[in-house]
């Protein structure tokens, strides 16, 4: 029985582990890198935001003020 002694069996076993392993591993840092994209974004996002909202202001404020020129001329002539 010394040609059935399990090796052939546990050959690719330590193979797939180490690989198993790796592939845990890479996923582990892939996910903590993520996490940290997503907080960058949501940073990102929140400014870009801000600075929207206060073109958006600039722009009706503009708006607002050709309007009422606008009617003024109206009265004028």
């Amino acid at each position: 029985m010394t040609s059935w002694d399990g090796r052939e069996r546990r050959n690719g076993v330590g193979k797939d582990h180490d690989l198993l392993t790796r592939i845990d591993a890479n996923l582990i840092n892939f996910l903590i890198e993520f996490k940290s994209h997503v907080i960058d974004d949501n940073k990102n996002f929140e400014e870009h935001d801000k600075r929207i909202k206060s073109l958006e202001k600039v722009f009706w404020c503009g708006v607002g003020v050709v309007l009422v020129l606008q009617v003024l001329l109206k009265f004028i002539r």
